[in-house]
Parts: structure tokens; C-alpha cells; sequence
């Protein structure tokens, strides 16, 4: 087992980095650091970062967008998946140098006033042996520009009266009361709802969910109503995930005893 975790580790931090994926129109380049990713979103109209991951890991940010010749100024907007510090303690920092509005589901107002992350509920032994941890961190807490009201879907260019930001925003509780997902073109970003496995390329359950079904049933609700046309599936952690790996993953979770 110790062997094993010195893996992992290793597999973890040699997951460092930049990488930039082309799908369709839309362009995505990942800031890696450790477990979690920052996601810089190009678009023909549009730059859109999503999340911000730790406050350490969005100094980072000038690298991935100095790869695209970008600057803070192009980025139109700050979309956070959650309160939890891994997603949402570095993006107002980054909002900040860019001078754009944060974007947020309502439901995780307290974790944003607080900068704290709440319980969590472990699904594997790597969780149980990261919760303290995970838990015990904080970061700066803020208030959000827009708050997107829960279990709704909504255009971005309404949710901040911008009629060139293209995509929709998917307030959906499981992961926290205010996860959000954000759809755009052939592209899906999902937050914490899943995430990619530490090594290889599947689609796996999040290290922290509360209600299996309810998650199960949201994964299905993204595939057949939420992003019907997605073709790649940006999570949180790892990935990214081909539309076939989240299908097989949903399959694997209904033919469990």
C-alpha cells in the first residue's frame, strides 16, 4: 500500500503543466498543478477562464495565457464550478488582475463568505487519506459579481448582459449546493460532478460525493439534456474525457449491485 501511494504521488506531480486542446471552435489550454486544473477558454468572440484552483496555483495563470499571446485584459470572464479552495481560491485573484466579473452558483454563498469548504464525504481510500487536508484549507474569502440562481441553465451572455459570450451556465447542486458546469460549442466543463483517473484516460467518481444516485442521475441529465453535443468533457481533476469514457462510467454505475 505504501508503494502504491508513492505512485499516485508521483503520477500526481508529474501532472504539472500547460496543455492546449483544439475542439471544433473552441479552444482550451489547461494550467495543471498537482490534482486540480485551471481551464483558459478561447472562443472566436469570447476569452472565459474557468476556475481558478488554489491561490498559489493562479499566479500561474500569466503562463497559460502568455502561451495563447494573451493578456489579462482578454479575459472577458471568471466562471467558478464551486466554493471548494482547490476551484475557487484563486479566481478572484485572477478576476482581479483582469478586471472581470466572477461568476458563481448561489448555493455556495457561505463557503465564499467564509472561504472554508464545509463537510465532504470520502469515496475512496485516496479521499479518506487527503479529507483533513482538503477540508482544513481556506483561502481569502469574496463576494462573487453574479450569483446564478440554482438548478437553472442559463446563456452566459444573460447571466452577465453580454451578448458576445457564448455558451450557458448549468447551476447544478451535488458535488456543493452551487456546483455549475459550463457548456459551450462541442465542450463541456464539469467541475467536481466526476473527474478523470490519475493515470490513463477514464472517467471516474470524484474523491468526495455525498448522494451516489443523485450524482449519477446530474452525469446522465449532462450527457442527454444538459450538453447533448459535447464532445470532450473538461473536469476538475484530470481528463480531459472523451464522451464515450463518461457514458461507460454511468453504464458501470447502473450494472452495480
Amino acid at each position: 500500500m505504501r508503494h502504491l501511494w508513492l505512485v499516485v504521488l508521483v503520477a500526481a506531480g508529474c501532472a504539472n503543466g500547460l496543455r492546449t486542446e483544439q475542439v471544433g471552435e473552441v479552444s482550451v489550454t489547461t494550467l495543471r498543478r498537482g490534482y486540480s486544473n485551471v481551464h483558459l477558454i478561447e472562443t472566436a468572440d469570447a476569452v472565459v477562464v474557468f476556475d481558478g484552483g488554489y491561490a498559489s496555483q493562479a499566479q500561474h495563470m500569466l503562463r497559460a495565457l502568455e502561451s495563447r499571446n494573451l493578456t489579462w485584459t482578454d479575459i472577458d470572464a471568471v466562471l467558478v464550478s464551486h466554493g471548494h479552495a482547490d476551484h475557487a481560491g484563486g479566481s478572484q485573484w485572477i478576476a482581479e488582475q483582469a478586471g472581470a466579473p466572477v461568476v458563481v452558483g448561489e448555493g455556495d454563498s457561505d463557503m465564499l463568505a467564509t472561504g472554508t469548504n464545509g463537510s465532504v464525504c470520502p469515496t475512496s481510500w485516496l479521499a479518506r487519506r487527503r479529507e483533513k487536508k482538503d477540508v482544513g484549507t481556506t483561502y481569502e474569502p469574496f463576494i462573487p459579481d453574479v450569483y446564478v440562481p440554482l438548478n437553472t441553465g442559463l446563456p452566459l451572455s444573460s447571466v452577465l448582459s453580454e451578448p458576445r459570450l457564448p455558451g450557458e451556465v448549468v447551476a447544478e447542486a451535488g458535488h456543493t449546493e452551487g456546483s455549475l458546469m459550463y457548456v459551450v460549442g462541442g465542450v463541456a466543463f464539469v467541475g467536481d460532478l466526476f473527474r478523470g483517473s490519475i493515470t490513463g484516460h477514464k472517467a471516474v467518481r470524484h474523491f468526495y460525493m455525498c448522494d451516489l444516485d443523485d450524482n449519477a442521475a446530474d452525469v446522465r441529465t449532462l450527457l442527454q439534456t444538459d450538453a447533448p453535443d459535447a464532445e470532450v468533457f473538461f473536469p476538475g481533476h484530470f481528463g480531459p474525457l472523451t464522451r464515450e469514457s463518461v457514458q461507460t462510467m454511468v453504464d458501470s454505475w447502473d450494472e452495480s449491485p
